[in-house]
C-alpha cells in the first residue's frame, strides 16, 4: 500500500495520494520492477498501466472498475449499471426511478393506451384528449391513475411514491409526443395532472410515511386566500455593468448569482433583483377540512392548508366538497423569522 511519506513525493501533491488512500491501492507487488519487489509511485506514475489506471479528480471515494477476468465482452443487462442497447441507465437520486426506462414506458401509456369502449381503428385515448387539447388552446392534460395503472403497475407505484420526480417526466414525454405528431401546433407547454388514485387517503389518516407521496383526500373547503404572486423567473442585473440575466426557479428557491456574467465585468456581489421584469404566476392558499363522514363521533375536524397555481386559482369557494390530489409536503418552521434556525416540528401541506 502507499505510505503516508510517499504523498509529497507524487507529481499530483497531497490531494492525489488522500484519494488513492482512499481507493483501490495503485501498488502491486509485481508492476513496474522486478519480481516480489515493491514499486514506487513515481514508477507507476511513468508506466503505461499505470496512465489508464491513474485516479482523477472524479473519481474520489470510488472503487476501480472490478476485473473482466472471466467475463464477456458484453455487459451484463440486467445490473442495470452498464450500457445497454440503449445507452447506460440513470437513476434519479434518492429515488428507485430510471429516468430513461420511465420515459420509455410513459410513452408506451400516452401512444397505446386504449379505453374499454374504444375500437382499434381509432386514436389512443390520451392522444386524442391530446388533440383537443391543442384545439382549445389548453396547457393541461388529465391523467387518470386507474388508466396507468391498468396498463402498466410498475408506472403506477414509481408515479405515486415519486410524484416530484416523475410528473415534470410525464410533462416532458407528452411535450415529445406532441411535438412529433404535430409539429405545426402552438408553441405551448404541455402539463399533465394526474387524478383517480386508488388508494383513497383519509385527511386525518395521513402520517409521516405519506411525506412527498401523491396522495388524494375529500373534504369541504372552509377558507380561501387572496392571490399571491409566485416568483417563476427572477431577472438580476448588474450594478456595475448593468448586463441582465435570468435564473429560473427551482424547488422554490432563488440561487443569486455570485459574479455577473459580463466577461469583461466579473463583478462580485453586485447582482439585484428586478421584480418588475421577473416573472410571476398566480398561487392560492386553501383551507380544506375532513369530510364530515370521516369524522369520528364527537371528534373536531381536522384541517390541512393547500396551495394551488395557474388555473387552479379561484376554482372553489368556502363550503365547496372537493376531492384534492396533489403532494403531501412538509416543510420547517422557522423559531424566528429573522433567525435561520428551525423548529424540529415540520408543517404539512398539500
Amino acid at each position: 500500500p502507499l505510505q503516508s511519506s510517499d504523498v509529497a513525493n507524487t507529481p499530483a501533491g497531497p490531494q492525489a495520494g488522500q484519494s488513492t488512500l482512499r481507493s483501490s491501492p495503485l501498488v502491486t507487488p509485481h508492476a513496474g520492477g522486478t519480481p516480489g519487489s515493491r514499486a514506487s509511485p513515481l514508477s507507476l506514475l511513468g508506466s503505461q498501466r499505470s496512465q489508464r489506471s491513474r485516479i482523477t479528480p472524479n473519481s474520489l471515494g470510488r472503487s476501480n472498475p472490478p476485473s473482466s477476468v472471466g467475463r464477456g465482452t458484453g455487459t451484463d443487462p440486467d445490473d442495470g449499471s452498464g450500457t445497454g442497447g440503449d445507452g447506460p441507465s440513470a437513476k434519479i437520486w434518492g429515488t428507485t426511478v430510471d429516468a430513461k426506462q420511465f420515459r420509455r414506458a410513459a410513452k408506451a401509456f400516452f401512444t397505446e393506451f386504449r379505453d374499454e369502449s374504444q375500437d382499434l381503428e381509432q386514436d389512443p385515448y390520451y392522444m386524442q384528449l391530446l388533440e383537443q387539447t391543442l384545439a382549445t388552446l389548453e396547457e393541461f392534460v388529465n391523467v387518470d391513475c386507474r388508466h396507468v395503472h391498468s396498463f402498466d403497475a410498475d408506472l403506477y407505484s414509481k408515479l405515486v411514491a415519486f410524484p416530484q420526480e416523475t410528473i415534470p417526466l410525464m410533462d416532458d414525454v407528452l411535450q415529445s409526443v406532441k411535438d412529433e405528431r404535430w409539429p405545426d401546433a402552438d408553441p405551448v407547454k404541455i402539463q399533465t395532472r394526474p387524478f383517480n388514485l386508488i388508494k383513497e387517503n383519509r385527511l386525518r389518516d395521513l402520517d409521516p410515511s405519506d411525506i412527498d407521496r401523491l396522495v388524494s383526500i375529500k373534504g369541504m373547503v372552509t377558507r380561501t386566500s387572496q392571490i399571491i404572486p409566485d416568483l417563476t423567473l427572477a431577472v438580476f442585473e448588474c450594478g456595475v455593468c448593468g448586463a441582465a440575466q435570468d435564473v429560473q426557479v427551482e424547488h422554490h428557491r432563488v440561487v443569486e448569482p455570485d459574479v455577473c456574467h459580463n466577461q469583461s465585468c466579473q463583478a462580485k456581489g453586485a447582482m439585484r433583483v428586478m421584480h418588475n421584469r421577473s416573472l410571476y404566476i398566480d398561487k392560492q392558499i386553501i383551507r380544506l377540512q375532513e369530510a364530515p363522514e370521516h369524522m369520528p363521533q364527537g371528534e373536531t375536524p381536522q384541517t390541512v392548508s393547500m396551495c394551488t397555481w395557474a388555473r387552479l386559482v379561484d376554482v372553489c369557494k368556502p363550503g365547496d366538497r372537493v376531492e384534492v390530489t396533489g403532494v403531501y409536503r412538509a416543510s420547517p418552521v422557522r423559531s424566528n423569522p429573522r433567525h435561520r434556525s428551525v423548529r424540529s416540528i415540520y408543517k404539512t401541506y398539500v
